[in-house]
């Protein structure tokens, strides 16, 4: 049974009629960052493109773009392609950056140190050898990063879209100020699995292994703004979610999520919720980011 990979902007289909009654239902809280495409030279601008990787088979389209940005959805404006970019205030961002190909999805959630004034683009150096380009379980990553639309220069590393192919991971911090960050990862029952976990820390994996979707993770934090980059899984649904952290001295902290259903509009929404609170006072230091999901069994 194939899985299939969402990004914040995925597709999303209501739930059947079984599920509770539309009045009986939370509001889903779903932060979106609109869409700005204003010439200014007080702020950043990012965007996806487009390629055509030639192999043996003939030829694949790749096409990367910003998904969301510091936890939010980026709302692209209607019709518009999905390489379609976004104003960024100068600073620091987590960015959820993908590239698809086909049917094919995979999101990377990086920091970015945006300056005023720069265009940046989202870049895929994909394998040039064949049917790797999409399907690389026995073939060269592809790798995706950020580049400075004027120079070509990368601003971000490339990461492999397959954490399993990382060649560094995330160090841990040390001192008596550093503060912990962890994930259990989820539950596993016979038919579903449900979790999330740290799959990213200022544009490092903190983790090569496989394991379900998501991860058992703890991990150490120097005092700061960090760019936390969540995976999660519902069923047989994958995606990531962009989040800053400003980690306090000696803090610690916990990834946490929730499944149920909510309300979107008029209509009734699988939904996963994401959160991350601080485990000594319980104070949800990032607020619920609830990701709606398509219901049907694959």
């Amino acid at each position: 049974m194939r899985q299939r990979h969402i990004l914040l902007l995925s597709i999303m289909l209501p739930l059947a009629a079984c599920a509770p009654k539309l009045e009986d239902l939370q509001n889903a809280s779903i932060p979106t960052y609109s869409v700005d495409q204003t010439p200014s030279a007080d702020t950043a601008y990012i965007h996806g493109s487009t390629a055509e990787e030639e192999h043996l088979l003939g030829s694949t389209s790749l096409a990367t773009f910003v998904a969301a940005v510091d936890g939010k959805l980026i709302e692209h404006t209607k019709g518009a392609a999905p390489t379609e970019g976004t104003k960024l205030t100068p600073g620091t961002h987590a960015v959820l950056i993908g590239v698809f190909g086909g049917d094919d999805r995979t999101g990377i959630p990086v920091r970015l140190e945006a300056e005023a004034g720069k265009k940046y683009v989202v870049k895929a150096d994909a394998p040039k050898n064949g049917i790797e380009v999409l399907w690389e379980a026995s073939g060269p990553p592809t790798y995706l990063y950020i580049a400075d639309e004027e120079t070509g220069e990368a601003v971000t590393p490339l990461l492999p879209r397959d954490n399993t192919k990382a060649t560094e991971l995330h160090a841990d911090a040390t001192g008596p100020d550093a503060a912990t960050i962890r994930s259990n990862g989820g539950y596993e029952g016979m038919l579903e699995y449900r979790g999330a976990g740290v799959i990213t820390i200022d544009n490092k994996y903190t983790t090569k292994s496989a394991g379900n979707g998501v991860y058992e993770v703890t991990a150490r934090l120097s005092p700061g703004l960090h760019a936390i980059g969540i995976r999660f899984r519902s069923e047989y649904w994958i995606g990531e979610v962009p989040l800053l952290l400003e980690v306090k001295p000696a803090a610690s902290y916990a990834v946490r999520h929730a499944y149920g259903v909510k309300r979107i509009g008029d209509k009734k929404w699988s939904t996963f919720t994401i959160w991350i609170e601080n485990e000594k006072t319980g104070e949800k230091v990032i607020p619920d980011v609830d990701i709606p999901l398509n219901r049907r069994l694959l």
